[in-house]
């Protein structure tokens, strides 16, 4: 059987004999070959050069495509929203694995895309958090007084929009705390310390507490940490569904008290009771409504 060279020979002579020319015919037939396999090697080059310029284009378009079809994946997320109606409490993991509890009356929203691209949430009310730990994704809360940054942690956060302050307890790792009130005011905080933000003056302290006790309300108790007479009233109202009226006094308005009950085995008036036997206010009930007095 011919193979390849026997059959380009017999091509070039055939060339020859149809031409009736006389050459070197062993020198040319290797020219002839050099010449073909240049040709069929400029052949491949070119071939390898568009096929190098299509696959780039198609990289190039790809990943525009990508990053274009990424954005208006991100742009159609919707925000899922938790609320703990008032006199109720909800338990729940987030999609990144942090486990947050929502207080009577709170509601948290964050994004489809949470814990995918951000970990941002915002915050109405109050919530316990134990933040799943993610040094390259931090967990964010916002709130229009206050917002939290953090990386793995432990803390209480609470800012009602009818609370005086907006108070963060923290009990493990660190926390940085914004205070969106007062232009670039921030503070790093560590274990056991508790910032107040009051929401009329933007004043923002930060002290060293106890805080054991302060998620106890997840546990069904109801704990005031050094806080305000006006705070501890909505968390009356909150827990027991009742009206409670602050007399037209200033000096109320700065009270602040201690105290841990559990409503489920004492009433609103035990509580009163005992806010009452500190010898500084008074209530009484007046129809449907608690009035508290100096």
């Amino acid at each position: 059987m011919m193979n390849e060279k026997d059959a380009y020979r017999e091509i070039w002579f055939s060339a020859l004999a149809a031409r009736r020319r006389f050459y070197n015919t062993d020198e040319a037939f290797k020219r002839f070959l050099q010449r073909k396999n240049a040709g069929r090697t400029r052949r491949l080059y070119l071939n390898l050069a568009k096929i190098a310029a299509v696959v780039a284009l198609l990289a190039v378009v790809g990943y525009g495509s990508y990053r274009r079809g990424g954005q208006v994946i991100s742009d159609k997320f919707s925000d899922i929203t938790l609320e703990a109606p008032v006199g109720s409490k909800i338990k729940t993991a987030l999609p990144d694995g942090t486990l947050v509890w929502l207080n009577s009356g709170t509601k948290l929203v964050y994004s489809q895309g949470f814990g995918v691209s951000d970990r941002n949430m915002a915050l109405e009310g109050e919530g316990y958090f134990e933040v799943a730990a993610n040094q390259k994704l931090p967990f964010s809360i916002n709130t229009k007084e206050m917002s939290v940054t953090v990386t793995g942690t432990k803390f209480n956060f609470r800012n009602y929009n009818d609370d005086v302050e907006a108070v963060i307890n923290l009990m493990e790792g660190r926390v940085l705390v914004n205070n969106n009130m007062k232009f670039n005011e921030k503070v790093n905080i560590a274990r056991n310390d508790k910032v107040h933000i009051n929401k009329t003056s933007g004043e923002m302290r930060v002290i060293h507490a106890n805080n054991v006790n302060v998620s106890d309300w997840t546990l069904g108790y109801l704990s005031f940490d050094e806080e305000l007479l006006p705070d501890i009233v909505r968390k009356l109202e909150r827990s027991y569904e009742v009206t409670i009226k602050l007399a037209d006094d200033p000096q109320l308005l700065q009270m602040r008290f201690y105290g841990s009950f559990n409503p489920k085995k004492q009433s609103v008036t035990a509580v009163l009771d005992y806010l009452q036997s500190t010898g500084r206010i008074r209530y009484r009930m007046r129809d449907k409504e608690i009035v508290i007095t100096l």
